[in-house]
């Protein structure tokens, strides 16, 4: 099978090398084209069902030759198809279209037959444009290409276009394929194309998220809400009594810069947070039940947040990526009022900043992550805050157990964010040939 197959190519490179020889002898002796459509039918399909019916050109009577003069016969398709029916012969002379910047030049001449059995020799011309080619067709058959339409043009992704001619004696239709994709076939037509050069794939979204490392700015906002509340218990009377308020709202502008090594992240934040307290009430359990004193204590409303993180990127479909996430966190409040009480129960001298001591958290979570470009991501964050803190130890006048003193203080935060890339290794390496140190690139 092998063996047949060289054989088969070394008679087309023979027989095209013979054409070449003869068209220089003559130029006026037209070449018989070889028919690209057996090496090429698997790839031309037409896009659009509706022209399937269509007749391709290599299944028409056709000649393909090189643009000698402007005095043409159609006798030539008759020489290059002697085992298919006659068209008119007729001489006549070619008006090219504006064919500026094309040195090459190819004719196409197609026989053309509708239902009625009307048949018309039509004539195409075939400009080189360095890298791709332009079909010049003639629309209304009139041999004068000046009053017709724009070429054609192949895009990259094209392979088939559809040619509409209309000629006094009806309209005929055929699909042209391009043959820019056989470029050694032009060749030995004396026509040569420049290779088209590839468009670098796009490595979107890598460069943000898979260089081996990066610096990286976020800006996120987060909105949610929580509770938090502070209880003892009295030893005289064993009564356990709570302080709590509803946090009905949650508002946070958190800013981070971070570096990150392939999909692992470390960084440091800031942020400002102000919350909207709802019911502040003290609860007091005994044996008789629970009794509620309402619109007691004023807590804190706005803080400011600043920890370290950590996260990783995990891709879940093309660009779209799941990160946990996971902060720890101090926290100052920005309010130092008193805190107030119930009665005695507490020390009203104290204010926010005396009574709730060492401030701090941790917040686990995760983003959904989506690149918007090279260099930026937008993503979507939900996460789970808890706050800790001690009271001070003269908050508290009643006498209680010092060990029944909790502290809860707990939110759900979610909200959204951008990311954007800052420098990522090969632009500091280009720095780094730029500001050479010690003279040493």
């Amino acid at each position: 099978m092998r063996i047949k197959k060289l054989r088969f190519c070394s008679f087309v490179m023979i027989f095209l090398g013979a054409q070449t020889l003869l068209a220089q002898q003559n130029p006026q002796i037209i070449q018989r084209s070889i028919d690209l459509y057996p090496l090429l039918k698997n790839q031309l399909i037409p896009s659009n069902p509706a022209d399937s019916a269509i007749q391709m050109i290599n299944e028409l009577p056709h000649a393909l030759f090189r643009y000698v003069s402007d005095s043409l016969t159609t006798a030539v398709l008759h020489q290059n198809n002697p085992d298919r029916d006659s068209f008119p012969e007729e001489k006549y002379r070619l008006v090219l279209p504006d064919m500026t910047g094309m040195p090459d030049t190819l004719v196409l001449m197609v026989g053309l037959e509708d239902e009625q059995g009307n048949s018309v020799v039509n004539t195409m011309v075939i400009g080189n444009m360095r890298d791709r080619l332009a079909y010049f067709v003639d629309d209304n058959n009139n041999y004068d290409f000046t009053d017709d339409g724009p070429a054609i043009v192949f895009n990259r992704n094209e392979k088939i276009k559809k040619v509409v001619v209309e000629a006094e004696a009806g309209k005929f239709e055929y699909l042209m394929y391009d043959l820019a994709l056989h470029e050694d076939y032009l060749k030995t037509r004396g026509l040569y194309l420049m290779k088209r050069k590839k468009q670098p794939a796009k490595k979107f979204p890598v460069p943000l998220l898979g260089n081996a490392s990066r610096l990286n700015l976020m800006v996120n906002f987060f909105t949610g809400n929580g509770d938090q509340s502070f209880s003892y218990v009295t030893t005289t009377d064993s009564l356990r009594k709570e302080y709590g308020a509803a946090i009905d709202a949650v508002f946070q502008l958190n800013g981070s810069v971070s570096y990150a090594y392939r999909h692992f992240n470390i960084g440091a934040s800031l942020a400002i947070e102000a919350n909207q307290i709802g019911r502040a009430q003290e609860y007091v359990y005994g044996k008789e039940g629970r009794t509620i004193n309402y619109n007691i204590g004023k807590w804190p409303r706005t803080r400011f947040l600043y920890g370290l993180f950590a996260e990783y990127d995990l891709r879940l479909y093309r660009n779209l990526y799941l990160t946990p996430t996971y902060h720890i966190f101090w926290y100052q409040y920005l309010q130092d009022d008193a805190f107030g009480g119930y009665g005695n129960e507490l020390n009203q001298q104290l204010t926010h900043q005396d009574i709730f001591l060492k401030k701090s958290g941790k917040r686990y979570g995760g983003k959904l992550k989506l690149p918007l470009s090279e260099r930026t991501l937008f993503f979507v964050e939900i996460s789970y805050v808890q706050n800790s803190f001690d009271l001070h130890e003269d908050l508290i006048l009643e006498e209680h157990e010092e060990r029944r003193v909790d502290t809860e203080y707990t939110t759900l935060h979610y909200g959204f964010g951008c990311q954007v890339l800052l420098m990522n290794r090969s632009q500091k390496e280009k720095l780094s040939r730029k500001h050479p140190q010690n003279g040493v690139y």
